[in-house]
């Protein structure tokens, strides 16, 4: 069963961290951590590092893949029991 995976936007952020290629870089005006795909060599450095699970492999093993706070509009497409909605 596929669960929601959720980021919790750690301040010091050991994904980050532990990333050789510095891919995981945190947007100055939200205080969101993101994903350069194009710069993520795919190590998977940052899967051990995280402390709570939510980083993981995208399933061909491209690059890393966590929640990036998209207010649950790509969870909700992917819920097959439609159970995820967005409340403004």
């Amino acid at each position: 069963m596929d669960l929601p995976h959720i980021c919790f936007q750690c301040d010091d952020a050991p994904c980050a961290a532990a990333c050789p290629v510095e891919a995981i870089t945190m947007d100055e005006v939200t205080g969101i951590w993101h994903i350069d795909r194009d710069t993520c060599t795919a190590c998977g450095l940052c899967v051990d590092a995280c402390p709570y699970g939510a980083m993981f492999m995208e399933p061909e093993g491209a690059y890393a893949l966590k929640c990036e706070v998209c207010e649950g509009q790509y969870c909700k497409t992917i819920c097959p029991s439609e159970a995820i909605v967005h409340q403004a």
